[in-house]
């Protein structure tokens, strides 16, 4: 049964005769204190009956205001009688939601005196400490909008789940159609989310006074606008007035109760609330949510007086037209009829059924030549004054990318107009040069310092093609589909307005789109239409840093999980499938664990798609490859070349995060490089040779390792002279030479490394990108760390401190870059998954190293500083708590603040041989687990870890004393040290690496 049906609506000022009824009803004839008691209930403020189906009991209550009145209570044989006077109190340890009472209470016939008492009991209905105030929005007419404007837009409480919602007891002269309520774009733009609630049945078109209900209810939930800011805000509920009487001056007077505003919390102490004898769970609209939620009520503030009512003037006809309306709409509708007859008649009679169809198809193509053709010129001249207006305005700040992007597809669809408009000038354009289009043509530069920048576009060189004007533009073609505004998108009921979505993918293309250069669906509506999931892959990657909405992140990610597996279950997925996979793998969930990262998986199936399509080849529609189901999948050779260098640098870097071997053994990409010749791809190209590179290093390494069990350092020197020897081949592409060089600049390069090796100096100077600074130090660190991967059982070579040494110089400048980096372009913020590894590794080799025997000659202050500097890079890139980088930063650093009390690394760090290049990362967190198992074991180690927290104990105990007597103290009870191992999650830590143990962890600590 509805919980709602069984409503009444009646206006009562006084309750006189409702208490007759209940002193004729409810009292026995014999109980004359019964009558007596309902005879004086004229000063009843509230009433209340309830009704138990099960116990078949009837309970009255009423209250009545505050006065001196005389209680007669006399006992009954037939039941029991219990007489109670009750105050409101505080009771000890009373809760802020709880209601306390005091007084006496006494069973009339079983004591003699009454005894004290005093108890407590929850509240689900509390105070927001919020006001709302309610009006209708003038005029009002037939269909009215109830403005709700609320004084604060956050929830009363911020550990549980809350929303706003408004209740309605509406009349039947006003009502809700509740098929209105149910658009979401419609609701979005009036503050509402969706309506909850509706009573029916409720006739939309019947008038008042043929309607036999006496009203219905509404329950809608509000959506207060997201801002970071507190403030007020208003919501707008759409309703409708039935037809009423006719009246003399042409309107008839309303009104509709006050709305209830509340928040709806659900209560995670799961309280019971059936003890409270103030409360109705079943009752209006708490029947509707679960019995755990709290209601935390907006108080109403009326406009005037002190009526919680509403009123509202309805228009009607007047009695002088009545009379006549009824004559009229006869008139008209016969008359509309008849013409409609006439005409159909006319045509008939003029040539027939079937000339006159022919006849018409001729004129009305005819007629349709004529007004394309003048409708054409019309948009030709108003697109050409917008383009002039456009190109004129200036253009600042992050809005210049969106505005841009407008200028260039007004100009294509203008050009478009011109040719439908022009046919035959058309057919004579001539094969013109032809600049590639480049990927980060429509990005702005990193965000200056400066509150606003002009964002300029970086000229480029034209590059002749072969192919001619018109292949361009049916390569080109896609692109041009959609050049209307931006279309609003919902996701699991979450809307997100068409500017939002320009203004995440405008982010994607400003700060994420320079690591990985690959999306050519850039236009929002484009990308929905090719692939859903890589649309919302660039929302989420947006959404990781500048959402506007904070729980958009998560309805994406709770979205992604599943649906990137849904897109991969295709039988042929096309370019766009591709580069959904490769975002993934460059920005992963932010709920993945450490060794269960699927990056590896989806990298290797884009790889495997990829040569399907053939871009392998260089070529954007290889009929060899583009056959069966994939024959209408094409792009250009620009994109299908660079789609192939990303799959080849990201299925590498993806496997050696996790210590695998390369899955891929490339072959010469030489047609992929000559495509992409302009100086946009220059980052993607250093980022491919750089991986290609390692790949080769990782095969070798992987080849030592099975034969021998490990490297020798001698291997790893080889290897490491040959990288600094083509450093200068990689920072080429900085200086904007992209063309293979010549033998003999690659043999004098060569030859000039070695020497400058020799005497000491560095090839660093070639390299003026910022990002290439990083990868090749990134590179230098994977390298080198392969000095730690010494065969097992053979003895160290008496270079190993130097190695380590150079290893942790290393690990030093990636962290001093990426924090430098961060100060100046955020580039931690934005940065791919595989950037966020390396500064985990750097920041495991730099507390290993600071751990051992190899350590260099640092002071604790220093080795303190760069380890909070380490752990702080690794830190920064995270978007939210618990992510990969959070949980990564706090295992480091809780080993590091722990690093007393376990034994140092021996000699140098080890590492995890079978892991390849994550081998040192690998064997740092397991070296990790084992001391802390170490200081368990250990009497000493567990009491000291015992005396710390008692110390951090007392030391909050006496924080007012320590405050005003700082040094006394100190010296008194010794340096306060907090407890570094408090915070640590052990389960997450223990699940994030697959650690399975009987043994527990610092068993006894907190």
């Amino acid at each position: 049964m509805d919980p709602l049906d069984a409503s009444l609506y009646q206006e009562m000022t006084s309750p006189p005769q409702l208490f007759e009824w209940a002193k004729t009803t409810l009292c026995r004839e014999e109980d004359a204190a019964c009558k007596s008691l309902l005879s004086r209930r004229s000063d009843t403020a509230s009433l209340d009956l309830t009704w138990d189906v099960a116990s078949g009991f009837l309970r009255l209550s009423w209250t009545s205001p505050l006065m001196l009145q005389d209680l007669q209570v006399s006992s009954s044989s037939r039941g029991r009688t219990e007489v109670g006077i009750l105050s409101k109190d505080t009771p000890p340890n009373q809760q802020p939601h709880e209601l306390g009472l005091s007084g006496l209470l006494i069973v009339l016939g079983e004591k003699d005196e009454p005894s004290a008492t005093m108890f407590s009991f929850p509240s689900r209905h509390r105070l927001a400490g919020q006001f709302f105030s309610s009006r209708f929005l003038q005029p009002a007419g037939l269909h009215p909008t109830l403005q709700i404007r609320v004084s604060s837009n956050e929830s009363p409480i911020t550990d549980e789940q809350c929303a706003p919602f408004v209740f309605l007891s509406l009349p039947k002269v006003v009502f809700a159609d509740r098929y209105q309520l149910a658009d979401p774009l419609f609701l979005a733009a009036k503050n509402l989310r969706a309506s909850r609630y509706t009573s029916v049945p409720v006739d939309l078109e019947a008038p008042a006074y043929t309607t036999d209900p006496w009203g219905s209810h509404l329950l809608l939930e509000l959506a207060p606008p997201n801002s970071t800011r507190p403030g007020s805000w208003a919501a707008e509920v759409p309703l409708h007035v039935r037809y009423l009487e006719p009246a003399p001056r042409g309107a008839r007077d309303a009104s509709i109760p006050y709305p209830v505003v509340f928040w709806a919390c659900e209560s995670s102490a799961n309280v019971d609330f059936a003890n409270n004898p103030f409360e109705r769970s079943g009752l209006g609209y708490d029947g509707l949510f679960t019995k755990t939620t709290v209601f935390w009520h907006v108080q109403p503030q009326p406009a005037a007086g002190d009526q919680l009512v509403l009123p509202i003037s309805v228009p009607v006809l007047t009695d002088v037209a009545d009379s006549w309306v009824g004559l009229g709409t006869a008139a008209a509708i016969v008359t509309g009829l008849a013409w409609v007859l006439w005409r159909i008649a006319a045509a008939f009679a003029v040539a027939g059924y079937a000339s006159h169809g022919v006849y018409s198809r001729k004129v009305t193509s005819s007629k349709k030549k004529v007004q394309f053709r003048a409708l054409a010129m019309v948009l030709t001249a108003h697109l050409e004054m917008d383009l002039h207006i456009w190109s004129r305005r200036p253009k600042y700040g992050i809005r210049a990318v969106s505005e841009r992007i407008k200028l260039e597809q007004l100009e294509q669809e203008l050009e478009s107009i011109k040719q439908v408009v022009q046919p035959a000038s058309s057919a004579t354009t001539t094969t013109t040069a032809w600049t590639p289009p480049n990927p980060r043509a429509a990005i702005p530069a990193l965000p200056d310092p400066q509150p606003a920048a002009v964002s300029v576009t970086t000229p480029q060189t034209p590059t002749p093609r072969e192919s001619s004007v018109s292949q361009r533009s049916a390569q080109e073609s896609e692109r041009r589909l959609n050049t209307g505004p931006t279309e609003a998108r919902i996701l699991a009921n979450h809307i997100v307005s068409g500017d939002d979505v320009e203004w995440y993918f405008a982010k994607y293309l400003q700060h994420y789109h320079r690591f990985l250069p690959v999306l050519r669906k850039r236009d929002p509506n484009d990308c929905y239409a090719a692939n859903q999931t890589l649309f919302w892959l660039v929302i989420y990657v947006a959404c990781r840093r500048d959402a506007r909405d904070r729980s958009l992140l998560t309805v994406l990610t709770e979205h992604l999980e599943k649906d990137i597996w849904a897109m991969m279950s295709a039988t042929a997925l096309d370019f766009e499938a591709v580069h959904a996979l490769l975002i993934m793998c460059s920005w992963p969930l932010p709920n993945i664990r450490f060794v269960t990262d699927p990056s590896p998986t989806f990298a290797n199936i884009a790889v495997t798609t990829a040569l399907s399509l053939g871009c392998h080849t260089a070529q954007g529609k290889n009929e060899q490859f583009l056959m069966g189901m994939r024959q209408h999948l094409q792009a250009t050779d620009e994109e299908a070349a660079a789609t192939w260098l990303a799959c080849c640098m990201l299925a590498q870097r993806t496997s050696a995060a996790i210590g695998i071997p390369p899955p891929l053994t490339q072959h010469n990409d030489a047609k992929a490089k000559a495509v992409l010749q302009s100086s946009g791809w220059a980052e993607l190209l250093m980022m491919h040779d750089v991986q290609r590179f390692l790949n080769r290093f990782g095969n070798a390494m992987y080849t030592h390792m099975t034969v021998h069990g490990g490297v020798h350092e001698s291997e790893v020197a080889q290897w490491e002279t040959e990288f600094e020897s083509l450093k200068p081949l990689f920072g080429r592409y900085d200086s904007g030479e992209l063309l293979p060089p010549p033998p003999q600049y690659f043999v004098s390069a060569l030859w000039a490394a070695i020497t400058k090796r020799g005497k000491g100096e560095s090839n660093s100077s070639a390299i003026t990108s910022d990002l290439s600074r990083f990868l090749l130090l990134a590179a230098q660190l994977e390298v080198q760390a392969s000095y730690f991967m010494f065969p097992p059982h053979a003895p160290l070579s008496p270079s190993i401190k130097a190695h380590a040494v150079r290893i942790f110089n290393t690990a030093r400048s990636i962290v001093s870059h990426s924090l430098d980096l961060e100060t100046r372009t955020r580039f931690l913020a934005h940065c791919p998954q595989w950037v966020i590894r390396s500064n985990i590794d750097a920041a495991s080799i730099i507390i290993s190293i600071l751990h051992s025997d190899c350590s260099p000659g640092m002071t604790e202050p220093d080795a303190q500083l760069l380890v909070q500097q380490a752990c702080g890079a690794v830190l920064r890139a995270s978007i939210r708590d618990a992510d990969l980088a959070h949980r990564a930063s706090i295992i480091m650093e809780t080993f590091w603040s722990i690093r007393n009390l376990v034994p140092g690394f021996g000699p140098c760090p080890g590492s995890k041989t079978d892991r390849l290049a994550a081998g040192v990362t690998f064997w740092c967190l397991n070296k990790f687990r084992t001391a802390l198992q170490d200081a368990q074991n250990s009497t000493d180690r567990v009491n000291s870890a015992l005396e710390l927290i008692k110390g951090r104990s007392a030391a909050d105990a006496q924080s007012q004393t320590a405050a005003t007597a700082p040094d006394k103290a100190a010296a008194a009870s010794g340096p306060v040290v907090p407890d570094p191992i408090q915070e640590v999650d052990w389960s997450m830590f223990m699940d994030d690496f697959g650690w399975v143990s009987n043994d527990t962890v610092l068993l006894g600590l907190p």
